[in-house]
Formats: C-alpha cells, structure tokens, sequence
C-alpha cells in the first residue's frame, strides 16, 4: 500500500492526495477521525476526500479485503495530506562549492515548487523543472571570476520570492603531475598552475580517506611543487591538491585533485 500527500499553490481547483490498495482491497477514507477495524463502516466512506482552499486536510484511510474472513488483522490504515498553499515559501540557498566541472549550487526544497529558476549575476540561467531536484552544476563558470547565485520557486506562473544571494569565485581543480619518494624520508609533490588562484594547499595522509590528515599551504600561483619531509619509512602516503583564491579576506577552494600515492621506501 502507498500513500503521497499533495501540495500546491491554489490554482480554484480540487486536488487529492494518492493512496493505492494492495490487490482488491477497498478503501474507506474520513478527514475526521482516524479510521480502524471497529469504525470505518460508520465513520469512513469511499468517496476519495479534495480540497480547493488554502490550508491543509489531514486524509484518513483504512484498506479493507474484499473477499474471505476480514479480521482486524487483515486491514492496512494510515493516514496522508492535502495541503494548498496561498503562495510559495521563498528557497534557501544552502550552498555554492566549486567542483571539478563548475559551481554546484544547493537549495531546500520548497513543498509545493514544480521547479526553480537559477539566477546568476542578475540574470536567469536555467529552469530546474522538476520540484524534487535541489542542486545544479553551473559548467559555464569560468575560472577566477566572480558568481552570484539566487534561487526562485515557481509553480505554474506563480513564482516565490527570490532566496537570499550568495557569491563565490570559481576556481579551476588542478591536477597532480608527479610524487616522489625524492629523498630520506621526503616527498616532493607536483601539480598544474592554475594562474587565477592565490595559492595552493596540499593534504596528505597515511589514510587513503584522509583521516588524522595534514594539510601544507603554498602561496603563489606560479609554485607548483612542494617537498614534504620528516615522513615515516615505508609507509604508504596518499596525497591530493587544490588552489585558492582570497579575495577581501574571504578564501574560495576548487575541489580537491584525484588522489596519488606514493610508498616511502628511502
């Protein structure tokens, strides 16, 4: 048995929720008191229950077997919703983050929403028509510039206010060229330029999860290597890279490089 509630923005028509009986069970509904064994004769009926106004209706429903002994055992209850709302609750933009394809944008989803509209420095982007989907990649986003990104909720031609902006810096990942066991208990770590960022950080672990990490920064974006020293022999040493770019005190990190290994064998 499945039950989903309904939410939209009024629209001046009659919505439902769905409820699906197993097989040929029969369903009996009340939007007044919850429904059992004892009482869905006298207190249910088959008529599936809808709302046309705002606000929201709590739906009762019992699945009664249609043929055999039906004891209080052989019923499924439960109960659902209908909710109308008078307009959309405004997003919350959770999050942007730079990915190794672009800005990934996160929001909340919004009940009632059929989809969203994704706003980048002022003007529209892409329509997410799907009311379930809460993030979007932005692969158009260049590296070192600067993004704002607000979201809105729409249903129909109904449209919510806009969520509260944000701003990030796009910066590109940069990749791992070469790591050496380059000398006594040392490695030397190299990577891409990305010419935009301000620096880089480098993390490495003994832990291929990165657990109990250590992180070095490097500032500058033209230095693009960095010896690692006072390693353990003969351990295994996992490390990955990613710049940064500070702009105005605030610091904005691509993602993270594919992973390497190395083995401390000197």
């Amino acid at each position: 048995m499945t039950a989903t509630a309904y939410a939209g923005v009024y629209d001046g028509s009659s919505h439902a929720a769905t409820v699906t009986a197993a097989g040929s069970a029969k369903l009996y509904y009340s939007t007044s008191t919850k429904l059992t064994y004892s009482n869905y004769k006298s207190r249910g009926t088959t008529t599936k229950p809808t709302r046309r106004s705002v606000g929201t209706t709590t739906v009762y429903y019992i699945a009664v077997p249609t043929s055999g002994t039906i004891n209080s055992s052989d019923v499924t209850t439960g109960s659902t919703t209908i909710t109308i709302l008078d307009r959309l609750s405004t997003p919350t933009l959770s999050s942007l983050t730079n990915s190794s394809s672009g800005v990934t944008v996160k929001w909340k989803k919004v009940a009632g929403a059929s989809g969203y509209y994704i706003y980048r420095n002022g003007s529209k982007l892409k329509t997410i028509t799907s009311g379930s989907t809460v993030s979007y990649t932005d692969t158009g986003a260049k590296n070192g510039t600067k993004y704002q990104y607000k979201i809105y909720a729409y249903s129909g031609s109904i449209k919510s206010y806009a969520s509260s902006t944000k701003t990030i810096y796009y910066v590109s990942a940069v990749s791992i060229s070469s790591l050496k066991n380059s000398s006594t208990k040392t490695m030397t770590v190299k990577w891409g330029k990305n010419s935009k960022a301000t620096g880089y950080q480098i993390q490495y672990s003994t832990s291929s999860g990165f657990s109990s990490s250590k992180t070095v920064a490097v500032s500058g974006a033209s230095k693009v290597s960095k010896v690692i020293s006072s390693l353990t022999k003969y351990k295994t040493y996992y490390v990955r890279v990613r710049a940064y770019k500070t702009v105005s005190g605030t610091t904005y990190y691509s993602a993270w490089s594919s992973t390497k290994s190395v083995k401390i064998s000197k």
